[in-house]
């Protein structure tokens, strides 16, 4: 099933990460995103943009900033992944 840009940007939009929880933590948001990438070159925007937590603010911004990430959205997941995992709150 093909799906439109615009589809696939309502469907980016409606992703967020809010914090870990039980049926939502930040290797899932990872995760749905990931289906997108091949798709919509977008995705990254739309990745950053969906994170919605405090302590990862610095890290957004920082990866916004940076050209050395890219466009590649793994190398934004692997640097995000690591900040969530080395924050004590959120273990």
């Amino acid at each position: 099933m093909k799906c439109g840009a615009g589809q696939l940007e309502k469907e980016l939009r409606s992703l967020e990460y809010r914090g870990e929880h039980k049926h939502n933590n930040f290797k899932m948001y990872i995760a749905r995103h990931e289906k997108f990438t091949s798709r919509w070159s977008n995705c990254v925007r739309y990745f950053l943009g969906g994170i919605d937590k405090s302590f990862l603010k610095t890290a957004v911004q920082i990866c916004e900033s940076q050209d050395h990430y890219g466009i590649i959205f793994q190398n934004y997941a692997s640097y995000l992944i690591t900040m969530v995992q080395r924050t004590p709150a959120m273990k």
